[in-house]
Protein backbone atom coordinates (compact mmCIF):
# COMPACT_ATOMS: atom_id res chain seq x y z
CA UNK A 1 0.00 0.00 0.00
CA UNK A 2 2.67 2.18 0.51
CA UNK A 3 4.38 1.81 -2.75
CA UNK A 4 1.53 2.80 -4.34
CA UNK A 5 0.96 6.10 -2.61
CA UNK A 6 4.59 6.38 -2.93
CA UNK A 7 4.76 6.14 -6.49
CA UNK A 8 1.28 8.29 -7.07
CA UNK A 9 2.95 10.65 -4.79
CA UNK A 10 5.95 10.72 -7.31
CA UNK A 11 3.88 10.67 -10.39
CA UNK A 12 1.88 13.75 -9.00
CA UNK A 13 5.31 15.77 -8.36
CA UNK A 14 6.31 14.53 -12.00
CA UNK A 15 3.68 16.33 -12.97
CA UNK A 16 3.47 19.53 -11.25
CA UNK A 17 7.44 19.82 -12.04
CA UNK A 18 6.29 19.03 -15.91
CA UNK A 19 3.51 21.99 -16.08
CA UNK A 20 6.39 24.48 -14.07
CA UNK A 21 8.68 23.91 -16.73
CA UNK A 22 6.12 23.98 -19.42
CA UNK A 23 4.92 27.60 -17.76
CA UNK A 24 8.06 29.12 -17.65
CA UNK A 25 9.28 27.69 -20.95
CA UNK A 26 6.07 29.65 -22.19
CA UNK A 27 6.77 32.99 -20.44
CA UNK A 28 10.17 32.73 -21.52
CA UNK A 29 8.53 32.53 -24.93
CA UNK A 30 5.68 35.11 -24.60
CA UNK A 31 8.67 37.83 -23.01
CA UNK A 32 11.17 37.22 -25.90
CA UNK A 33 7.95 37.26 -28.64
CA UNK A 34 6.99 40.39 -27.13
CA UNK A 35 9.97 42.20 -27.02
CA UNK A 36 11.11 41.65 -30.37
CA UNK A 37 14.10 39.32 -29.86
CA UNK A 38 12.84 35.95 -31.42
CA UNK A 39 14.14 36.20 -35.20
CA UNK A 40 11.40 34.09 -35.60
CA UNK A 41 8.62 36.91 -35.81
CA UNK A 42 10.76 39.35 -37.22
CA UNK A 43 11.01 39.98 -41.28
CA UNK A 44 14.46 38.47 -41.42
CA UNK A 45 12.73 35.20 -41.31
CA UNK A 46 12.54 34.17 -44.80
CA UNK A 47 11.67 30.73 -44.40
CA UNK A 48 8.34 29.45 -45.58
CA UNK A 49 6.81 29.87 -42.15
CA UNK A 50 7.90 34.36 -42.27
CA UNK A 51 5.57 36.76 -41.02
CA UNK A 52 6.65 39.14 -43.96
CA UNK A 53 6.55 39.46 -47.45
CA UNK A 54 9.19 38.47 -48.64
CA UNK A 55 9.98 34.01 -47.74
CA UNK A 56 10.19 30.99 -49.64
CA UNK A 57 8.25 28.66 -51.11
CA UNK A 58 9.06 25.69 -49.23
CA UNK A 59 12.24 26.15 -47.09
CA UNK A 60 11.77 25.58 -43.05
CA UNK A 61 14.91 26.25 -42.06
CA UNK A 62 15.35 30.10 -41.07
CA UNK A 63 19.11 30.67 -40.18
CA UNK A 64 20.08 28.70 -43.56
CA UNK A 65 19.53 32.28 -45.76
CA UNK A 66 22.51 33.52 -43.90
CA UNK A 67 24.70 31.48 -41.68
CA UNK A 68 25.38 27.33 -42.44
CA UNK A 69 26.55 24.92 -40.34
CA UNK A 70 29.11 22.94 -42.64
CA UNK A 71 30.41 23.85 -46.04
CA UNK A 72 30.33 28.21 -45.65
CA UNK A 73 32.01 30.36 -47.22
CA UNK A 74 35.61 31.64 -46.14
CA UNK A 75 33.47 34.88 -44.80
CA UNK A 76 32.63 34.48 -40.76
CA UNK A 77 30.40 34.15 -38.84
CA UNK A 78 29.86 30.66 -41.33
CA UNK A 79 28.44 32.95 -43.93
CA UNK A 80 26.22 30.67 -46.03
CA UNK A 81 25.42 33.48 -49.12
CA UNK A 82 27.08 33.53 -52.34
CA UNK A 83 29.00 37.71 -51.81
CA UNK A 84 28.57 40.22 -54.54
CA UNK A 85 31.06 41.83 -56.52
CA UNK A 86 29.87 44.80 -56.96
CA UNK A 87 32.06 48.03 -56.40
CA UNK A 88 29.86 50.69 -54.48
CA UNK A 89 30.40 54.43 -54.38
CA UNK A 90 30.52 55.43 -51.07
CA UNK A 91 29.20 58.52 -49.27
CA UNK A 92 31.20 61.86 -49.73
CA UNK A 93 31.05 64.99 -48.37
CA UNK A 94 33.55 68.21 -49.07
CA UNK A 95 32.98 68.33 -45.29
CA UNK A 96 34.23 64.90 -44.46
CA UNK A 97 36.66 63.79 -42.35
CA UNK A 98 36.14 60.53 -42.22
CA UNK A 99 37.50 57.82 -45.13
CA UNK A 100 34.76 55.65 -46.06
CA UNK A 101 35.60 53.35 -49.02
CA UNK A 102 34.78 50.17 -50.61
CA UNK A 103 32.29 48.42 -48.05
CA UNK A 104 34.15 46.01 -45.71
CA UNK A 105 33.39 42.90 -42.68
CA UNK A 106 29.98 42.67 -41.45
CA UNK A 107 28.73 45.80 -43.82
CA UNK A 108 29.76 43.61 -46.84
CA UNK A 109 28.08 40.44 -45.60
CA UNK A 110 24.86 42.33 -45.26
CA UNK A 111 24.86 43.93 -48.91
CA UNK A 112 24.94 40.41 -50.06
CA UNK A 113 21.40 40.75 -49.51
CA UNK A 114 20.59 44.35 -49.21
CA UNK A 115 22.12 45.71 -52.78
CA UNK A 116 20.19 43.84 -54.49
CA UNK A 117 22.52 42.25 -57.08
CA UNK A 118 22.54 38.91 -55.21
CA UNK A 119 19.57 36.53 -55.43
CA UNK A 120 18.05 36.31 -51.76
CA UNK A 121 17.64 32.51 -52.51
CA UNK A 122 21.65 32.06 -54.03
CA UNK A 123 23.60 30.19 -51.31
CA UNK A 124 27.01 29.96 -51.04
CA UNK A 125 28.35 26.80 -53.14
CA UNK A 126 24.86 25.72 -54.06
CA UNK A 127 23.81 24.88 -57.84
CA UNK A 128 19.83 25.21 -56.88
CA UNK A 129 18.46 28.45 -55.57
CA UNK A 130 15.75 28.59 -52.67
CA UNK A 131 12.67 29.90 -54.60
CA UNK A 132 10.74 32.47 -53.25
CA UNK A 133 6.77 33.30 -52.90
CA UNK A 134 5.62 35.70 -55.72
CA UNK A 135 8.31 34.88 -57.97
CA UNK A 136 11.19 36.90 -55.96
CA UNK A 137 14.55 36.83 -56.74
CA UNK A 138 16.45 39.82 -55.68
CA UNK A 139 15.38 42.52 -52.70
CA UNK A 140 12.74 44.75 -54.11
CA UNK A 141 13.45 47.79 -55.11
CA UNK A 142 12.75 50.02 -52.01
CA UNK A 143 13.57 51.54 -48.63
CA UNK A 144 15.64 47.71 -47.67
CA UNK A 145 17.60 47.56 -51.06
CA UNK A 146 20.10 50.29 -50.71
CA UNK A 147 21.82 49.39 -53.97
CA UNK A 148 25.51 49.73 -55.20
CA UNK A 149 24.51 53.59 -55.20
CA UNK A 150 25.81 54.37 -51.45
CA UNK A 151 26.56 58.36 -51.30
CA UNK A 152 22.49 58.59 -50.31
CA UNK A 153 23.22 56.14 -47.17
CA UNK A 154 25.30 56.96 -44.21
CA UNK A 155 28.52 55.82 -44.33
CA UNK A 156 30.14 53.09 -43.04
CA UNK A 157 33.47 50.66 -43.27
CA UNK A 158 35.60 53.87 -42.01
CA UNK A 159 37.53 54.16 -38.59
CA UNK A 160 35.36 56.08 -35.62
CA UNK A 161 38.54 56.71 -33.20
CA UNK A 162 39.00 59.29 -30.60
CA UNK A 163 41.10 61.14 -33.06
CA UNK A 164 38.33 61.38 -35.38
CA UNK A 165 35.94 62.68 -32.71
CA UNK A 166 38.63 65.57 -31.70
CA UNK A 167 39.06 66.78 -35.48
CA UNK A 168 35.25 66.57 -36.57
CA UNK A 169 34.19 68.63 -33.19
CA UNK A 170 30.46 67.12 -32.99
CA UNK A 171 31.08 63.43 -32.77
CA UNK A 172 31.32 61.79 -29.53
CA UNK A 173 34.17 60.23 -28.03
CA UNK A 174 33.83 56.42 -28.88
CA UNK A 175 35.09 54.84 -25.89
CA UNK A 176 31.69 56.68 -24.46
CA UNK A 177 29.50 55.13 -26.47
CA UNK A 178 26.95 52.78 -24.66
CA UNK A 179 26.94 48.93 -25.31
CA UNK A 180 24.31 48.56 -27.54
CA UNK A 181 25.90 50.71 -30.07
CA UNK A 182 28.90 48.58 -30.94
CA UNK A 183 32.11 49.51 -33.11
CA UNK A 184 32.99 46.20 -35.21
CA UNK A 185 36.37 45.33 -34.07
CA UNK A 186 36.18 48.27 -31.37
CA UNK A 187 36.87 51.06 -34.04
CA UNK A 188 34.94 50.33 -37.58
CA UNK A 189 31.47 51.99 -37.95
CA UNK A 190 29.19 49.46 -40.21
CA UNK A 191 25.94 48.33 -40.37
CA UNK A 192 25.70 46.61 -37.44
CA UNK A 193 26.83 49.75 -35.36
CA UNK A 194 23.16 50.82 -35.73
CA UNK A 195 21.28 47.46 -36.70
CA UNK A 196 20.67 43.77 -35.14
CA UNK A 197 20.29 41.70 -37.81
CA UNK A 198 18.48 39.20 -34.92
CA UNK A 199 15.76 41.04 -33.07
CA UNK A 200 13.79 44.10 -33.70
CA UNK A 201 12.37 44.96 -30.88
CA UNK A 202 12.97 49.16 -31.81
CA UNK A 203 11.97 48.38 -35.67
CA UNK A 204 14.02 48.72 -38.61
CA UNK A 205 16.25 46.09 -36.58
CA UNK A 206 17.72 49.78 -34.59
CA UNK A 207 19.91 48.40 -31.82
CA UNK A 208 18.12 50.87 -29.37
CA UNK A 209 15.06 53.20 -29.62
CA UNK A 210 15.25 56.12 -31.76
CA UNK A 211 12.77 58.22 -30.46
CA UNK A 212 13.63 61.97 -30.44
CA UNK A 213 16.88 60.71 -33.00
CA UNK A 214 17.79 58.88 -29.49
CA UNK A 215 20.54 56.96 -31.91
CA UNK A 216 21.39 59.37 -33.60
CA UNK A 217 22.51 61.37 -31.29
CA UNK A 218 24.88 59.14 -29.30
CA UNK A 219 27.47 59.52 -32.08
CA UNK A 220 26.16 63.07 -33.21
CA UNK A 221 26.40 65.83 -30.49
CA UNK A 222 25.50 69.00 -32.64
CA UNK A 223 26.60 71.98 -30.73
CA UNK A 224 23.84 74.03 -29.21
CA UNK A 225 21.29 71.67 -30.19
CA UNK A 226 19.95 71.50 -26.70
CA UNK A 227 19.43 75.24 -26.56
CA UNK A 228 18.04 75.85 -29.92
CA UNK A 229 14.42 76.14 -30.99
CA UNK A 230 14.92 73.32 -33.37
CA UNK A 231 15.73 71.11 -29.99
CA UNK A 232 13.24 72.37 -28.04
CA UNK A 233 9.77 72.39 -29.96
CA UNK A 234 7.79 69.66 -28.90
CA UNK A 235 6.57 69.01 -32.85
CA UNK A 236 10.94 68.86 -34.26
CA UNK A 237 12.18 67.53 -31.44
CA UNK A 238 9.84 63.99 -31.41
CA UNK A 239 11.86 63.27 -34.68
CA UNK A 240 14.73 65.60 -33.98
CA UNK A 241 17.32 64.65 -36.70
CA UNK A 242 14.84 62.23 -38.75
CA UNK A 243 13.08 65.84 -39.53
CA UNK A 244 16.06 66.72 -41.83
CA UNK A 245 17.72 64.44 -43.05
CA UNK A 246 17.25 60.75 -44.08
CA UNK A 247 19.80 57.86 -43.15
CA UNK A 248 19.46 55.95 -46.24
CA UNK A 249 18.50 56.71 -49.64
CA UNK A 250 18.84 60.32 -49.01
CA UNK A 251 16.85 62.65 -51.62
CA UNK A 252 19.85 65.05 -51.03
CA UNK A 253 22.86 63.20 -51.08
CA UNK A 254 24.97 66.50 -49.43
CA UNK A 255 24.48 65.62 -46.07
CA UNK A 256 21.73 63.25 -46.33
CA UNK A 257 18.58 65.58 -45.96
CA UNK A 258 15.81 64.83 -46.90
CA UNK A 259 14.87 66.86 -49.71
CA UNK A 260 16.91 67.04 -53.09
CA UNK A 261 16.26 70.98 -53.36
CA UNK A 262 17.68 72.70 -50.51
CA UNK A 263 15.42 75.12 -49.10
CA UNK A 264 12.32 72.55 -49.92
CA UNK A 265 14.17 70.95 -46.59
CA UNK A 266 13.34 73.98 -44.28
CA UNK A 267 9.97 75.46 -46.44
CA UNK A 268 8.86 71.92 -47.67
CA UNK A 269 6.91 70.71 -44.31
CA UNK A 270 8.03 73.63 -42.07
CA UNK A 271 8.22 77.01 -42.77
CA UNK A 272 5.81 77.30 -44.64
CA UNK A 273 2.71 77.81 -42.47
CA UNK A 274 1.55 73.94 -41.84
CA UNK A 275 4.19 73.09 -38.62
CA UNK A 276 4.96 74.78 -36.07
CA UNK A 277 7.94 77.30 -37.52
CA UNK A 278 7.83 80.74 -38.93
CA UNK A 279 6.43 80.97 -42.00
CA UNK A 280 9.16 82.37 -44.55
CA UNK A 281 7.53 80.93 -47.86
CA UNK A 282 5.25 83.81 -47.97
CA UNK A 283 8.53 86.18 -47.72
CA UNK A 284 10.12 84.27 -50.48
CA UNK A 285 7.09 84.33 -52.92
CA UNK A 286 7.70 88.51 -53.27
CA UNK A 287 9.33 90.75 -55.56
CA UNK A 288 12.36 91.47 -53.58
CA UNK A 289 13.91 88.35 -51.96
CA UNK A 290 17.06 85.46 -51.33
CA UNK A 291 16.97 83.99 -54.71
CA UNK A 292 16.73 80.42 -53.16
CA UNK A 293 15.64 79.12 -56.04
CA UNK A 294 18.46 80.36 -58.40
CA UNK A 295 20.54 77.74 -57.61
CA UNK A 296 20.99 73.82 -56.82
CA UNK A 297 23.78 73.71 -54.87
CA UNK A 298 25.16 74.59 -50.88
CA UNK A 299 28.03 77.07 -50.35
CA UNK A 300 31.22 74.56 -49.76
CA UNK A 301 33.50 75.67 -47.05
CA UNK A 302 36.29 74.88 -50.26
CA UNK A 303 35.13 76.97 -52.98
CA UNK A 304 36.65 79.92 -55.09
CA UNK A 305 34.60 83.08 -54.25
CA UNK A 306 35.34 84.22 -57.96
CA UNK A 307 34.16 80.85 -59.39
CA UNK A 308 31.25 79.79 -57.03
CA UNK A 309 27.46 80.09 -57.97
CA UNK A 310 25.57 82.81 -57.62
CA UNK A 311 23.12 81.61 -54.68
CA UNK A 312 22.01 81.53 -51.59
CA UNK A 313 20.21 78.84 -49.32
CA UNK A 314 18.38 78.57 -46.12
CA UNK A 315 21.87 76.91 -44.03
CA UNK A 316 24.18 79.61 -45.64
CA UNK A 317 22.46 81.85 -42.91
CA UNK A 318 21.06 79.63 -40.46
CA UNK A 319 22.57 77.12 -38.30
CA UNK A 320 19.70 74.64 -38.02
CA UNK A 321 21.20 72.86 -34.72
CA UNK A 322 22.04 75.78 -32.79
CA UNK A 323 19.38 78.97 -34.37
CA UNK A 324 16.91 80.22 -31.98
CA UNK A 325 14.69 83.16 -30.94
CA UNK A 326 15.76 84.12 -28.03
CA UNK A 327 16.94 87.57 -29.02
CA UNK A 328 14.10 89.77 -31.45
CA UNK A 329 16.01 91.05 -34.57
CA UNK A 330 18.42 94.08 -33.82
CA UNK A 331 17.77 93.53 -30.04
CA UNK A 332 21.18 94.08 -29.01
CA UNK A 333 23.46 95.47 -31.82
CA UNK A 334 26.22 95.34 -32.66
CA UNK A 335 25.73 91.89 -31.31
CA UNK A 336 25.19 88.89 -33.74
CA UNK A 337 21.00 88.08 -33.49
CA UNK A 338 20.47 84.67 -32.50
CA UNK A 339 18.91 83.28 -35.50
CA UNK A 340 21.97 83.38 -37.38
CA UNK A 341 23.76 81.80 -34.41
CA UNK A 342 26.65 79.64 -35.54
CA UNK A 343 26.66 80.76 -38.91
CA UNK A 344 30.53 80.34 -39.94
CA UNK A 345 32.05 83.90 -40.41
CA UNK A 346 29.71 85.46 -37.81
CA UNK A 347 30.77 86.02 -34.15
Amino acid sequence: MDNVKRKMRESILRRISLLAVLAVGACLLLTVAESGANILLTKHNLSASGLGTIKAVDESRVCIFCHATHHASSENPLWSREMSSALYSPYQSQTLIASPGQPTGGSKLWLSCHDGTIDLGMLYNKPDQIAMQGGITNMPVGQTNLETDLSDDHPISFAYTNALSIARGELANPSGLPSEVRLENGDTMQCSTCHNAHKDPHGKFLVMDNTASALCRQCHVMQGWLSADHGNDAQVSADACLNCHQTHLAPGSDYLVSSAVEEQTCTGSCHNGSGTGINVSTDFGKMYNHPLNWVSGLHQPNEAALTMSKHVECVDCHDPHQANGSDGPLSAPPSVNSVVQGVSGLS
